[in-house]
C-alpha cells in the first residue's frame, strides 16, 4: 500500500513540476525576447533619428537647387542655409539653421525683421555645422542627442546666374 501511495505521489508531483518547468521557460523566453527587440528597435531608431536631419536638408537643397540661389549665411551668430526666390513683388527666403537644440527652418518676404527664435521647430539636433568649398560643394555635418554623427557632401546641379 505504501509503494502505491507513493506511486500516487510521483504520478501528482511530475505533472506539477512539468507544468511549472514549462512556466519558468515560457517567462525567460519573454524576458530575453524583449530585451532583443528593445536593443535592437533602439538601434533603429538612432540611426533613423541620426539620418533625418541630413535627409531633410539634402531634400530642401535639391528642392531649392535653382540658379544659385543657395548659399550659407551668418544670421545673429548662427549659419544658416538661405535659398532664396525671386518673386513678382518681392524675394523671400527660407532659413534653415540649429537653434536652441533644435533644428529650425524660417520663410520670410525680403525686408521684413526676425529673429532666429522665430522659425519652425523641424526636430532635435544637438550639432550642425555647414560649409561650402571653393568649388562650390556645401558639407553639412549633424550629431543627435545620442552622439550619433553623420555627414552628406552636397553640390549644386544647375547653373550659376552671373
Amino acid at each position: 500500500m505504501k509503494n502505491n501511495q507513493s506511486k500516487h505521489m510521483i504520478e501528482m508531483i511530475f505533472p506539477i513540476v512539468l507544468f511549472f518547468v514549462f512556466v519558468v521557460s515560457s517567462v525567460i523566453l519573454v524576458v530575453i525576447s524583449a530585451d532583443f527587440y528593445g536593443r535592437n528597435t533602439s538601434e533603429i531608431q538612432a540611426k533613423g533619428e541620426s539620418r533625418t536631419a541630413l535627409s531633410y536638408l539634402t531634400t530642401k537643397f535639391r528642392q531649392n537647387d535653382s540658379g544659385g540661389q543657395i548659399q550659407i549665411t551668418e544670421i545673429e551668430g548662427t549659419d544658416c542655409l538661405t535659398f532664396k526666390e525671386e518673386g513678382e513683388v518681392s524675394d523671400y527666403y527660407t532659413y534653415i539653421y540649429l537653434h536652441d537644440g533644435n533644428l529650425m527652418e524660417l520663410f520670410i518676404s525680403d525686408g521684413v525683421d526676425f529673429s532666429l527664435a522665430d522659425g519652425t521647430t523641424i526636430m532635435p539636433l544637438h550639432y550642425l555645422s555647414m560649409t561650402e568649398s571653393e568649388d562650390g560643394l556645401f558639407t553639412f555635418e549633424t550629431i543627435d542627442a545620442r552622439q550619433i554623427r553623420c555627414h552628406v557632401t552636397l553640390g549644386e546641379r544647375s547653373e550659376h546666374d552671373e
